[in-house]
């Protein structure tokens, strides 16, 4: 039974956990097997704590963009849960890794934050969850959609260092919360080649770094200095 771990990152350079709505940021999630897909392929379902969230997503991109979907198939009951908070994909046989890439929609009544966790679901945790039709009133499990073409979910376990990833939806730029200051040093002030200094690089940030991390560019006055680090 293979283990599977899940990312989620975006192309947004100054947050890349987060998407920006009238950017169309692009938000792609990230599969990551420890063996290979068996025949036939292999379900995974992704559920999230946030109902709606993928009216936030533009999913007919798919149509049109073969591109958004690496060793994945999907078809139309992957985005059908009760809820739109969650999906479902097949990963194709014989990949250890896959990728869905879904650009984000511009709609002017879903405003404001949403801090979403998407989380990788197993067979178990489906059948445990009820949800609730908000237009008949029907109560169902996705469970029994997501096997309607013979192939359950579950059959896999959850990498427990990689089994959700955080995302923050924004509608534009500056509804996101303000980055870090970084401040930056560096000690000794002479390195010794000879005696084999160690360089220490020290990094400090005031203020909360944000779901994705931050990414630090360091840009030298000398050219191909780093080579003579090791």
């Amino acid at each position: 039974m293979p283990q599977v771990a899940l990312s989620a990152f975006t192309n947004l350079d100054i947050y890349p956990g987060a998407v920006v709505e009238n950017l169309g940021t692009l938000l792609t999630f990230n599969f990551e097997l420890d063996e290979p897909a068996r025949v036939g392929g292999l379900k995974i379902y992704v559920d999230s704590d946030t109902p709606g969230i993928l009216g936030r997503l533009d999913l007919s991109a798919l149509n049109d963009n073969p591109d958004f979907l690496s060793n994945l198939t999907v078809n139309q009951e992957s985005f059908e849960n009760f809820t739109g908070s969650g999906f479902v994909v097949t990963v194709e046989a014989g990949a250890k890794s896959a990728s869905l890439t879904l650009p984000a929609l511009d709609i002017a009544d879903l405003n404001g934050l949403d801090l979403t966790t998407f989380t990788l679901t197993t067979r178990e945790e489906t059948d445990r969850t009820t949800q609730t039709d908000p237009v008949t009133g029907d109560q169902g499990s996705d469970l029994n959609t997501v096997e309607a073409d013979g192939f359950p979910i579950g059959d896999y376990t959850v990498d427990p260092e990689s089994a959700s990833s955080r995302v923050l939806f924004a509608d534009n730029v500056a509804d996101l919360p303000p980055l870090p200051v970084v401040s930056f040093s560096t000690t000794p002030q002479v390195v010794n080649e000879a005696e084999g200094t160690f360089l220490v690089m020290d990094f400090s940030f005031e203020g909360e770094i944000p779901d994705g991390g931050v990414t630090v560019n360091l840009e030298g006055d000398a050219a191909r200095i780093m080579e003579q680090l090791t």
